[in-house]
């Protein structure tokens, strides 16, 4: 596969999810059989560019192979299954973290409770207030996860500001710096 996960090649649920829908896919394509309407808005490709460009590389094998043209809302589809299992494929070591809010305090041990239960591939290294936060504090981290906008105090230390209830468009932006940055250690 183009992406950069051996994982993925003994992720069963993917495995079985592109069985289960390529093969009607297929036939619906084949025969002219009625479909759904697509769900897809066409936003993927510009969200999940790596997965959807393995999603094309498949749809181009069936057309390889067998003529069939899969539509673009087959290829979104592909897309959200490898995105599911690229988030499935948990790193071999985990992504050190500081937590970073105005005091330090209750807001952030709610945070921090609902990002290790979401996220268990994160190691989160400690709770520091706005003013704590400095370049030799988080030497180690990885990733500061904020409740309050700040300024990273390191270089190439990304700030990945949230809600402190840990919303959806939250969890996805955590995701997706999980998902981009699978080769940093």
């Amino acid at each position: 596969m183009a992406v950069n996960a051996p994982g993925l090649r003994q992720d069963m649920p993917l495995r079985d999810g592109l069985v289960a829908h390529i093969i009607p896919a297929f036939m619906r394509q084949l025969f002219g059989l009625w479909a759904p309407p697509s769900w897809s808005d066409g936003t993927l490709s510009r969200e999940y560019p790596r997965m959807y460009a393995v999603a094309s590389e498949l749809a181009n094998l069936v057309t390889e192979r067998t003529g069939v043209v899969l539509p673009a809302g087959e290829v979104d589809t592909l897309t959200l299954l490898l995105k599911a299992a690229f988030i499935r494929e948990s790193p071999t070591h985990p992504r050190r973290v500081y937590i970073i809010c105005p005091s330090g305090m209750a807001t952030a041990q709610l945070l921090v409770a609902r990002l290790k239960a979401r996220f268990p591939s994160l190691e989160i290294l400690g709770v520091l207030s706005i003013r704590e936060l400095s370049a030799e504090r988080v030497a180690d981290a990885q990733l500061l996860i904020s409740t309050a906008p700040v300024q990273s105090p390191r270089r190439g230390l990304q700030v990945i500001q949230v809600h402190p209830l840990l919303m959806a468009e939250d969890i996805e932006v955590v995701t997706n710096w999980l998902t981009t940055n699978t080769d940093r250690k």
